[in-house]
């Protein structure tokens, strides 16, 4: 499935004029592992975000802005199937988190798709 950030990883590669095989050398993996980041079967770790925007001149917090409404789709869905709390009890900084999450999730923006 092909995400922003997979569409966003292989467009800044091809800018930079650097192969798959370059980029999985420079972040230490295997090119496979870059082609799987830019088809979306493997989302990159912090580390290898933070590599990726040394390489290709990006801020750390540019990237992350763009790749904030896919990880706020997911985190939504997630939030539907969260877990009682298995313990039974009601803990309050929980419910809270809970609760105020929700409330932001709520009201993101309609061309957020959600």
């Amino acid at each position: 499935m092909e995400t922003r950030i997979a569409v966003d990883l292989k467009v800044f590669r091809r800018r930079s004029g650097l192969s798959q095989a370059d980029v999985a050398h420079l972040l230490g993996v295997h090119r496979t592992q870059v082609s799987k980041f830019e088809r979306g079967v493997r989302e990159p770790s912090i580390e290898h975000v933070t590599i990726l925007c040394l390489i290709y001149g990006l801020r750390l917090p540019d990237f992350c802005v763009a790749a904030r409404p896919q990880f706020e789709t997911v985190l939504a869905e997630r939030l539907q199937t969260l877990p009682e709390d298995e313990r039974n009890t009601t803990e309050t900084a929980r419910v809270q988190t809970i609760q105020t999450l929700t409330e932001q999730l709520a009201d993101l923006p309609a061309a957020y798709g959600v």
